[in-house]
């Protein structure tokens, strides 16, 4: 058995925990259905990307027929499916949707739990880490919403899983059949998201690689790696037919700005990767014997080189871009979704001060991390100076070095893929969920070497709580205001004011034009040829996506900011944090933002 290490438990004492072991999966679950049904995540109006997705499902539940409007660059494949039954069982609504995708999330929360634990950690670390994703500002807002982000973490923990268990079975006749799950599983399950396919790609010929002794289950697997590339191949080919379809390339030609925007998109993006885990780095912490004068003096110098220059930069006015959040759309300093497009003014929810301490406190937990995986090496050379460590190790964990073969390409391939986009577009927040799950299961295998473990759980737990009543709170808010700016535009369409007259943000205007013309005027649309309509002088790119609307009326936050009054009165509502009692008011654009929408 090559991969039999990877598990702490073997299977007689599996039998023995099974059922607690479900218990505390059910109570991961539980928390995801608690903290959404607190959010109240209802506003029949688009949110983020999903606008566009809500339309080709609604169209395939009316008519059978798959059409995209120039917006997705997701195939979307079985989410349409899976999303029209919802629309058939529940009715024609936004709402319906988000939850047919909150069902996966469920069952996404469930398989995240017993892959943590396939992986070797204990119970209790399993649950944390599967908390740890599940409702951090990544995961959770995703839950309910219908983009592809949450189905697509379901394909590929669904193939980490399979391949896993291939690998740690200890005959043919079970290997082979997890090996043709994770083949099959992945082929169809990616269609919903392509990037997933990397499972199909990468992942499998690694796990093949690592049974390379075991000839019949290479020789099954080759096969069924074959027949998946020609599946995959062919979807391809058939969704790049499609009219309307946005096509991705791997690259868009080469030159010095593409090379200068790849650079800061990347700085950016590892910049943004441990706000989502710094629960969990910077309880380590606690392991730290602070009276070794090694330790203190090595934190100091840690402190130093990184939480120092981030307020002196901050403060002359160099760094507020790079402070945490550094990505969008899902978490930013305005809040969850609530990223500010055209002249629509916010303000921030996360201040300049509060975003320093925000950044120092990543920081600190990436020095954390660094500081135990360090020491944690040491030990390994030299176990007699375990007593004057400043870092405590107990024991190797068995099957850490085995994990990393296997989802190490996995997760590199997944990095490389972004660098071609980050050339030409945004890397946005979202795109780290993959990523997050394995910083997070490593960082827990980490965990279970180290001492004082009961110490390092009520740390992670107590920051993880206060993490996720913080998330929870920017997510209700966020649902707050799409339901308030809702009713203001439904009183101007109550007034007769065409619907292409009002602009309600990226995502109601994205409806509109699709309800208008068909299709978002993309600049990547190649199919139809000549679709794509050149738009002289627009008064903001949002004018170039979506020329059908004139924009007359808009909603602010602050009736001062633009346009001048209407009789229409104020939206008032409520929202957790910073000021509570919030107004949309509805203006009128300045005659300088209207256009005939005319090439």
């Amino acid at each position: 058995m090559p991969f039999a290490t990877c598990r702490t438990v073997k299977s007689p004492m599996l039998k023995r925990t099974s059922l607690p072991s479900l218990l505390v999966g059910l109570l991961c679950v539980l928390a995801l259905v608690v903290c959404e049904a607190v959010v109240c995540p209802v506003a029949e109006v688009g949110i983020a990307d999903d606008w566009s997705y809500v339309r080709t499902a609604q169209v395939l539940a009316s008519t059978g027929h798959v059409v995209y409007n120039g917006w997705s660059t997701a195939m979307l494949g079985w989410q349409l499916y899976w999303g029209a039954l919802f629309l058939k069982l529940f009715g024609d609504s936004f709402f319906s949707l988000r939850f047919s995708v909150f069902v996966l999330a469920v069952a996404t929360t469930v398989l995240l739990f017993a892959f943590l634990l396939r992986c070797g950690l204990q119970r209790g670390n399993a649950a944390l880490g599967t908390v740890a994703v599940v409702l951090s500002p990544l995961f959770l807002p995703l839950a309910f919403n219908y983009m592809s982000d949450v189905p697509g973490l379901l394909c590929l923990l669904l193939c980490m899983y399979c391949a896993l268990r291939a690998l740690e079975s200890g005959d043919d006749t079970r290997a082979v059949p997890w090996l043709i799950a994770a083949i099959f599983s992945n082929v169809v399950l990616g269609s919903a998201r392509q990037i997933c396919w990397l499972g199909l790609i990468v992942l499998v010929p690694t796990a093949l690689w690592m049974l390379r002794s075991r000839r019949r289950v290479v020789a099954v697997g080759v096969a069924g790696w074959l027949m998946g590339l020609l599946s995959i191949s062919l979807m391809l080919h058939w969704f790049l037919s499609q009219p309307y379809s946005i096509p991705e390339k791997l690259f868009m030609g080469t030159h010095l700005n593409q090379i200068v925007h790849l650079l800061v998109s990347f700085v950016m993006f590892f910049l943004g990767l441990p706000l989502y885990v710094a629960p969990l780095w910077i309880p380590l912490l606690l392991q730290v014997n602070w009276r070794s004068r090694q330790a203190r003096l090595t934190a100091a110098g840690a402190l130093a080189v990184t939480a120092g220059p981030v307020f002196w930069l901050s403060r002359i006015g160099l760094l507020p871009d790079y402070l945490q959040p550094t990505l969008n759309p899902v978490l930013s300093p305005w809040g969850i979704w609530d990223t500010p497009f055209g002249p629509i003014h916010r303000p921030l929810l996360l201040q300049i001060p509060l975003r320093e301490w925000l950044s120092a406190a990543t920081l600190l937990g990436f020095f954390a991390v660094v500081l135990a995986s360090w020491w944690g090496a040491r030990q390994n050379v030299a176990e007699d100076s375990a007593q004057t460590m400043p870092l405590q190790i107990v024991s190797n964990q068995p099957g850490v070095r085995r994990l990393a073969m296997l989802f190490g390409p996995f997760t590199l391939s997944y990095l490389l893929l972004l660098v071609s986009r980050s050339m030409y577009s945004s890397l946005y927040d979202r795109y780290l969920l993959l990523v997050v799950v394995v910083l997070v299961l490593f960082t827990l295998l980490l965990v279970q070497r180290l001492q004082r473990q009961g110490l390092y759980a009520a740390g992670a737990w107590s920051l993880l709580a206060a993490a996720s009543v913080l998330t929870v709170m920017m997510t209700h808010d966020s649902y707050a205001r799409y339901r308030a700016r809702l009713v203001a535009i439904d009183r101007v369409l109550a007034a007769g004011v065409p619907r292409t007259q009002i602009r309600g943000e990226l995502e109601f205007d994205g409806m509109t034009e699709i309800l208008t013309t068909g299709y978002v005027n993309e600049r990547r649309l190649v199919n139809p040829a000549g679709a794509y309509k050149q738009i002289e002088h627009p008064a903001t790119w949002m004018d170039t996506l979506f020329p059908s609307v004139n924009p007359v009326y808009v909603f602010l936050l602050d009736a001062d900011s633009y346009g001048s009054p209407t009789p229409f009165e104020p939206v008032r509502f409520t929202q957790w944090l910073g000021q509570h009692q919030q107004v949309f008011y509805t203006r009128k654009s300045p005659p300088n933002m209207l256009h005939t929408g005319k090439d």
